[in-house]
This record gives structure tokens, sequence and C-alpha cells, in this order.
């Protein structure tokens, strides 16, 4: 089952500082790969990196898309936007800090 026809999903969350081991176990060894493939294409620490796949992995629950389904990496900008692929659908990441807060923010969109 892919995503929904016409489906969008997105995400936003607080940047957490885990161990590798940590974030293997959320992620998922191939989820975890791609966190450190995005890490040395776009020189985000391993904590954003690991950050914006979670993100995409929500967009895909949100979208109706199976969790578990093909992600892939597709490019890094050069103004800090990630490009992912899942199926026929495009996640973009964007990763900012922000005032008065002590965590940057990782942020997912999803379309088709």
């Amino acid at each position: 089952m892919g995503a929904v026809a016409g489906a969008a999903g997105c995400d936003l969350e607080a940047v957490s500082a885990r161990t590798p081991a940590v974030w293997r176990d959320l992620l998922g060894p191939e989820r975890f790969a791609l966190a450190e493939l995005i890490a040395r294409e776009s020189g985000d620490d391993a904590g954003v990196a690991a950050t914006r796949v979670w993100c995409a992995m929500e967009c895909l629950k949100k979208s109706g898309a199976l969790p578990g389904g093909p992600l892939v990496f597709a490019g890094a900008r050069p103004d800090g936007w990630i490009e992912l692929g899942a199926g026929q659908s495009k996640i973009l990441t964007y990763c900012a800090a922000l005032r008065n807060l002590e965590s940057p923010l990782a942020f997912a969109v999803m379309i088709e």
C-alpha cells in the first residue's frame, strides 16, 4: 500500500541529542543508515539528520502510507532543505534554530 492519492503529511519535532544506539533503535537499521547519509551529504550533525528522518517517517504515517515503506535520499539543497523520496511522493525537510528555544526544530512536509 502506498500513499493515498493526493495525500500530504507534515511533522515538526525538536532535535534531540540521542546516542547512535538509541537513534538506531528508534529509526531501524535502514532509516538510521539514511540519517547517516544525510549527515554526510548535508553537514548536519547526527541528531539533526536523524530527526529529519523521524519527521519524514511521521509524514508517511499521517498521509496513510505504510510507515515502513521505502524512503530514499534525493538530494541536499544549498539552502538547507533535504529532499527525500517515498514512492511517488517527495518529502522536504528543513531544520532551523529559533530564538527562545534550546533545541533547533526539524520540519518535514510530504507532497505527492
